[in-house]
């Protein structure tokens, strides 16, 4: 019957992506396709939506806490993109939420694969920093750029160190502006202490 859930076990029975372009957005998207997309909408946002109508929902890890606010869409097979059952789930686009959703859609069904996404989005971040903090060395610079080998890398870095002054100097003040003023407005507010009521 259409719209029915099928049998579990049927080969690679679910996928599930960031269906978003790398970096930050105002909206982002958390798309999940194959058998097992109903139960993760019960798991995920608590209730199967109604097919093909945009809803309102909270998305919540395993222990209950909200990680985002936005729209739910499912979309029962065989009358999806995929022909399978899918559920999308669109929210605030910033990495770090849009991989905490994908976390809690991955955790208690794949295991250590969700900490793999966030190792891997990790990685690439350092990755992207180390080329970069290299690229400043060669700014303004009309020698040759060092050789492409590790002593080359260690040379280009220590030649970046001036330019990275500034960011670390930014970085320390910034976070102790924001985490201090938090630990005050927590002395000043109880209730900034009392810690969030566990979903029912």
């Amino acid at each position: 019957m259409p719209g029915a859930e099928p049998p579990a076990g049927r080969g690679p029975d679910t996928i599930a992506a960031i269906a978003m372009p790398p970096g930050r957005g105002a909206i982002g998207i958390v798309r999940v396709s194959g058998v097992r997309a109903p139960e993760i909408a019960r798991r995920l946002i608590g209730r199967l939506p109604e097919p093909r109508v945009a809803t309102f929902a909270a998305a919540r890890d395993a222990t209950g806490q909200p990680l985002d606010e936005g729209l739910a869409l499912y979309f029962p097979e065989p009358r999806s993109y995929t022909g399978e059952h899918c559920l999308e789930f669109q929210g605030h686009g910033g990495p770090v939420v849009l991989h905490a959703v994908l976390g809690a859609v991955l955790g208690p069904m794949f295991g250590g694969v969700a900490d793999l996404v966030g190792i891997r989005a990790s990685f690439a971040t350092v990755g992207v920093v180390v080329l970069a903090f290299a690229f400043l060395a060669t700014l303004g610079r009309s020698e040759p750029p060092e050789p492409l080998t590790a002593a080359g890398l260690a040379e280009a870095f220590a030649a970046a160190l001036p330019f990275y002054a500034p960011t670390l100097a930014g970085d320390l003040f910034y976070t102790a502006l924001l985490f201090g003023g938090f630990a005050l407005a927590q002395r000043a507010l109880p209730a900034l202490r009392e810690p969030a009521p566990a979903a029912a």
